[in-house]
């Protein structure tokens, strides 16, 4: 039994050699060994229409199993955003261009998973669209259907855009399904781009412009009032606050009114029309009362359009809905301008400090005319109502006095005294922006005005150009109308200023003046020899040119003629073409008698220092004008024909570089 199990072992051993070969090398060295599994694509690139197809063919070699699964951007099948594709390789594109534009058509060998063949396809389409109607004129408030004509794409729906800005907003417009709906003021520049972007193929758009008009859309809300001016019964000075509707109604009005040193308030009814070009009309009890302009920002100038009453003023959009002591707190510099009933101008400046809870302390100089008051202490209380009505009550010395003030924002009023007294005026106040001062506080080139006296009962103005060193110095021209007289014109001025650290911003000029600083851009002030109001603000731009001042400008003119001896209101608009050519319209107020429409042209040009000249025509008069650029949205202008003094500003219907507050409200 051994010997046969030992023989069976050799047995086996000897057919395992025999297999290997006798010298121990494999008898299989002359075959060809197993290729690996390929895969190859009939195409490495291809270009596809949107929602079209495109067949692939895939070849597996070296396999039994020469199938293969399909996928586009490593999704088997593939999905809608990238296109889908059939077990047969029939590549179906997606209804909209994707982004990137380019998707992967991949085959994977079922025989090897590994094994894979790839295919770069590029999405493209011939989608036009077409939005209508074309370029449109529309009020503002008002709506427009627009409609996209989407072709050569299974997918016809648009996204819409206002000026770049998805669906648009309040300012520009807004706009969904194609339906647009004008902001209720005009857009800056008044015109807007409403393009429609295809979903199929974002790449394809088209666009219309709609320019947006004024329309009594254009006044929504509630609005604070400025005016002052001369009727049967002398000068007067007035501010308040109403509430339009958005459709020629004012809702409610309510006005503090100043005269012969007596105040009343009075509530009134109103409505009012506003035409395309942005002037509106306020009609009182039937009666056409005032004449405003409006602006892009949605306030502007005024005046007075009525046979028995003369004067000007301005309006402002008011910032918020309710109000309350908080919304007065910290420093505001505070400036006065009337007159009192024997004719004397009084002409104050001052800062007050309030804690948002009724309690304020300050300090302020007093011109009278007569008596010069200087850093005079004051102390006092307030009380805001939701309205936005503020009474202001401040003790100086032995003087208490009230003023009431309509708050246009939380950094701005205007008001008019309260109480009996023997006089009137207008008082603004603009919170102070800076804590820190010294002389630095104040650098660089400001338009400066002063005006004396109230323009219902005489004209009395300066305008110029200061240059201001930061270090005590102050330099510039300026020019001076007074009455009949005829113009100082370009005049050079020296001298010298100082702001203590420790006044609140109160500095003095030994040319006669005492200011204090609002910001490093404006300065209140009055002055000192004479009861004189006026402001100093920055100029910005320089050097200019008479292309500084292109397009539509709106401008208000207030002032004395001497002739007539009557109060004199303009108010008006005019287009400036950059190259020194005007035109326009205006309404006038002279004495009384009242002008609705004179048109307007002439010619302008502005120095690199921003002083320049304008003359305009009615084919009849020639006036004629001297005035100083601010900055390219903002203008003072001085009457220098003999017969009147008159004064104003210029500013940019759609301003480029709005400054709130800058037109003159004297």
């Amino acid at each position: 039994m051994e010997k046969l199990r030992l023989f069976l072992v050799v047995s086996v051993f000897a057919l395992l050699v025999a297999a290997c070969g006798g010298d121990g090398t494999s008898s299989s060295n002359n075959e060809t060994p197993a290729q690996p599994v390929s895969v190859s694509l009939s195409d490495l690139s291809a270009t596809v229409e949107i929602s079209s197809t495109y067949q692939f063919d895939a070849t597996v070699e070296n396999a039994d199993d020469t199938t293969v699964d399909w996928q586009v951007n490593k999704v088997t099948g593939g999905e809608s955003t990238v296109g889908t594709i059939s077990e047969s390789g029939l590549y179906t594109a997606p209804d909209r261009v994707p982004s990137p534009i380019t998707v992967t058509v991949t085959a994977v060998a079922h025989a090897d998973a590994t094994k894979e063949a790839s295919a770069t396809v590029t999405i493209m389409s011939n989608v036009t669209v077409a939005v209508s109607p074309a370029d449109t004129t529309l009020p503002a408030g008002e709506t427009v259907q627009l409609t996209a004509t989407i072709e050569n794409a299974v997918d016809t729906a648009a996204k819409w855009q206002v000026n770049d800005v998805p669906g648009g907003d309040a300012t520009v417009g807004t706009i969904a399904a194609g339906l647009y709906t004008a902001p209720s003021l005009p857009p800056p520049g008044g015109t807007v781009t409403i393009t429609a972007i295809s979903l199929a193929d974002t790449s394809k758009t088209d666009s219309v412009n709609v320019t947006v008009q004024f329309s009594n859309a254009s006044l929504n809300g509630p609005y604070v009032f400025s005016a002052s001016g001369n009727d049967a019964d002398g000068p007067f000075y007035t501010v308040g606050r109403l509430i339009a509707d958005g459709a020629g109604n004012i809702t409610d009005a309510i006005q503090d009114y100043r005269q012969a040193g007596i105040s009343s308030v009075k509530p009134f009814t109103a409505n009012y029309s506003v035409n395309p070009e942005g002037q509106m009309s306020l009609t009182v009890e039937g009666q056409e009362m005032a004449r405003f302009r409006l602006t892009a920002e949605g306030e502007g100038p005024l005046i007075q359009f009525h046979q028995s009453t003369t004067g000007a003023g301005r309006f402002y959009k008011q910032d918020a809905d309710t109000f309350s002591n908080a919304s007065m707190n910290g420093s505001y510099v505070m400036q006065a301008l009337g007159a009192e009933s024997s004719g004397t101008t009084v002409a104050a400046v001052g800062v007050m400090t309030v804690d948002g809870a009724g309690n304020l302390t300050g300090m302020q100089d007093v011109n009278t005319g007569k008596q010069l008051l200087t850093k005079m202490s004051v102390n006092g209380t307030y009380s805001v109502d939701a309205t936005g009505r503020a009474v202001v009550t401040t003790v100086a010395g032995t003087d208490t006095s009230e003023t009431a003030m309509y708050l246009i924002s939380s950094d701005r009023a205007v008001g008019v005294p309260l109480g009996a007294g023997s006089g009137g005026g207008m008082m603004w106040m603009e919170k102070q922006q800076i804590t820190d001062f010294s002389n630095a506080s104040l650098s660089g080139d400001y338009v400066m005005f002063d005006m004396r006296a109230d323009p219902a009962i005489s004209g009395n103005f300066t305008v110029g150009i200061a240059t201001v060193d930061g270090a005590g110095t102050i330099s510039g021209v300026s020019d001076h109308k007074d009455g009949g007289a005829m113009p100082s014109q370009n005049q050079p001025f020296t001298g010298t200023y100082s702001i203590p650290a420790t006044d609140h911003g109160r500095g003095t000029l030994d040319l006669g003046g005492i200011f204090y600083v609002v910001s490093e851009k404006k300065v209140f002030s009055i002055g000192t020899d004479k009861a004189t109001a006026g402001q100093m603000v920055a100029q910005e731009g320089a050097p200019f040119s008479t292309s500084s001042l292109q397009g539509t400008f709106l401008f208000s003119l207030r002032g004395f003629n001497v002739n007539a001896m009557v109060e004199v209101g303009k108010l008006g608009s005019l287009t400036l073409n950059g190259n020194g050519s005007l035109s326009g319209s205006m309404a006038v107020n002279f004495g009384g008698f009242l002008n609705p429409n004179v048109p307007l042209t002439g010619t302008y040009s502005v120095d690199a220092n921003g002083r320049g000249h304008a003359t305009s025509s009615d084919g009849t008069f020639e006036e004629h004008y001297t005035i100083y650029v601010v900055d390219s949205s903002h203008v003072y202008l001085l009457y220098t024909d003999p017969d009147a003094a008159l004064f104003g500003s210029m500013e940019a219907q759609f301003p480029a570089q709005p400054q709130a507050g800058l037109g003159t409200t004297f």
